[in-house]
């Protein structure tokens, strides 16, 4: 009996030992950087550290092209794509079907955007013309700014189609006919992107010194912002009317608050 004890006792005290040696350990995560350092899997992470579900996301089958520029998605759940250095311009259905839509003279299309008839409309460089796509095939020329970029398209009031260009950089307004005038020329080579705000003013970003524009009917343009960097790639607006703008490339200047 003495004997069966024996290893039982070792047994129990080799079994104390290793428990002493857990030590519980505790970490905390806090922010957006502490998150990052996993791997997120069905949820995002807001800059300010909140998580919540993200967004499904489903691969699409695309074209094989060199780039990918721009693209635009429908109410109907279609996509058009726009490539380069093909000039190519394809649309994908709901069902995933690609088919080659329309392709121009043009080696990049940078931009699209659609009027209320369904009517595609295309921004194209270098030597940059404004497309206008009726149907599958069926387009041609409808603006002409003598341009070599056209960055962005962006339709307002009234079928009224905003065009942002460079290298001269600016932005023109086109009505329904094709015809177009300048309503902005910056200090920069480029104007990038174009939004319109709550109280339908133009908002604009520029490349070469990242300024953000704001261009109201009858009163002269003013500048926003003007961020370190040399390019505002993109603006957005939310519902209460608050502007974000997008910077990139090289830090030119310091950060200048607005006014």
């Amino acid at each position: 009996m003495k004997r069966a004890l024996v290893p039982f006792f070792v047994m129990s005290i080799l079994f104390a030992q290793a428990l002493h040696g857990v030590v519980p350990q505790k970490w905390e995560i806090r922010n957006k950087d502490d998150f990052l350092r996993g791997k997120l899997s069905g949820i995002s992470v807001s800059y300010d550290g909140v998580l919540s579900l993200s967004p499904k996301e489903e691969p699409v089958e695309a074209p094989v092209e060199d780039f990918y520029l721009s693209l635009l998605l429908t109410p109907q759940g279609e996509i058009f794509l726009g490539t380069g250095h093909a000039g190519k311009i394809y649309k994908i259905g709901k069902s995933g079907k690609v088919e080659l839509y329309f392709q121009v003279p043009e080696m990049d299309v940078l931009c699209l955007a659609r009027d209320r008839k369904g009517n595609l409309y295309a921004g194209t460089s270098p030597n940059g013309k404004i497309y206008k796509i009726t149907e599958k095939g069926q387009g041609g020329p409808f603006f002409n700014p003598r341009e070599k970029y056209i960055w962005d398209l962006f339709f307002i009031e009234r079928g009224v189609l905003l065009a942002a260009v460079g290298e001269s950089g600016g932005i023109y307004q086109i009505n329904m006919e094709g015809e177009g005038i300048q309503i902005l020329r910056t200090e920069e080579n480029h104007v990038l992107c174009v939004e319109k705000d709550l109280n339908e003013d133009i908002i604009a970003g520029t490349g070469g010194s990242g300024r953000v524009y704001r261009v109201s009917s009858g009163k002269k343009p003013s500048i926003l912002f003007e961020s370190p960097y040399e390019e505002i790639r993109s603006v957005a607006l939310d519902r209460e009317g608050n502007i974000y703008a997008a910077a990139g490339g090289k830090i030119v200047s310091p950060v200048t608050p607005a006014p």
